[in-house]
């Protein structure tokens, strides 16, 4: 249920774009075909500058945080747009970079007819060509400064190159940490995995007769 009203909410993603353009992330809202109808929210890049953007009246008017830099790099970012409170706030890679009172989307930003769209607007306009996204989500809960930092140092270690994080199968059958040596040690269907944080360090598949072994 994304019909947040005036409550806290949060959106999030990693996404990775290669110019200085406009591209959306990620829009709920209800679009007739030729214009949008009643309240939505968006993440988006503009001119390669990052936006969270409410609206409670079609885009009509609308509460905007900005960034001042721009992030058409070809590299990893974590965006997080919050609204907390009487504010709405824009993160990137941990750190805040805009922020702004909320008052022209001060009424309810519920709206029953709306779609969530990834990827591109609910009007198919600006899609995320020749980009990247991936781990999007979106909260009915705000998290604090904090956990958004450690999020994001949390999870950057995955988009470093010849990072691993796929497990051998789907199917996790046992777990079991290790606190002298930081390692989560993970059996599934297809074999064995240990994992420090978010990345598969080590794995052993298992293969008809024998294991493969560690690797």
């Amino acid at each position: 249920d994304f019909d947040f009203g005036t409550n806290d909410f949060s959106v999030k993603a990693w996404v990775k774009f290669p110019s200085n353009s406009t591209f959306f992330f990620a829009q709920r809202a209800y679009y007739t075909g030729s214009a949008f109808s009643g309240p939505l929210f968006s993440l988006y890049a503009t001119s390669g500058q990052l936006r969270f953007r409410i609206s409670d009246d079609g885009d009509s008017t609308a509460d905007n945080a900005t960034s001042t830099s721009t992030y058409g790099d070809d590299r990893w970012h974590l965006a997080v747009g919050v609204r907390r409170g009487s504010n709405i706030e824009l993160w990137v890679d941990g750190v805040q970079v805009a922020t702004a009172a909320v008052s022209a989307a001060a009424a309810s930003l519920s709206n029953s007819n709306a779609v969530l769209r990834w990827g591109c607007a609910v009007s198919v306009f600006a899609p995320l060509t020749g980009g990247y996204l991936t781990l999007g989500r979106i909260s009915g809960t705000t998290p604090t400064p904090q956990q958004i930092r450690d999020m994001y140092e949390a999870e950057k270690a995955l988009f470093q190159p010849n990072a691993k994080c796929l497990l051998p199968a789907d199917s996790v059958s046992a777990l079991a940490y290790d606190d002298s040596t930081d390692l989560l040690h993970v059996a599934t269907t297809g074999g064995m995995a240990r994992l420090r944080d978010l990345l598969v360090v080590a794995i052993c598949l298992l293969a008809s007769p024998a294991r493969t072994g560690w690797r």
